[in-house]
């Protein structure tokens, strides 16, 4: 198994067991971006190094990042009424007419997690249920 979709999503569904997971390349010669969607669906960092001397380095940034999570299960919600909501970056979300939760896991102090989110609106009006391009006609007007 090979797949960046594929691996992230069963490294997500470790993250919703309690088990984070953190990933790190070595040299030239491994899949940045295969590395980089296990370590996000996984709730953990990615951490890359050129040379054999940054290994210890970046095992303790990874272990040191586990061992000070300053916020538990966090995650993201969104409401906006009568949007339907899609998450197009990895992760786990559920989303229901109007809302949408996204699962960021633990977090350490300082850690960014990207959330991408397609929303569809309804047709309105700004503060009104009205459609757009449609004008009430004015009494004498003719229009």
């Amino acid at each position: 198994m090979t797949s960046p979709s594929e691996l992230g999503r069963h490294a997500s569904e470790l993250r919703l067991r309690g088990v984070s997971t953190a990933t790190l390349g070595i040299g030239d010669g491994f899949d940045e971006r295969l590395m980089s969607a296990m370590a996000m669906n996984g709730g953990g960092p990615a951490r890359f190094t050129g040379e054999a001397d940054g290994i210890a380095k970046a095992i303790a940034d990874c272990v040191g990042e586990a061992l000070t999570v300053t916020l538990q299960a966090a995650e993201v919600v969104v409401r906006v009424p009568g949007a339907v909501f899609e998450l197009l970056s990895g992760g786990e979300a559920t989303a229901s007419q109007g809302e949408i939760r996204v699962a960021l896991g633990d977090m350490a102090e300082s850690q960014e997690r990207e959330v991408v989110l397609r929303v569809r609106l309804p047709l309105g009006s700004l503060g009104g249920a009205g459609r757009p391009g449609r004008r009430a006609a004015r009494a004498g007007s003719g229009r």
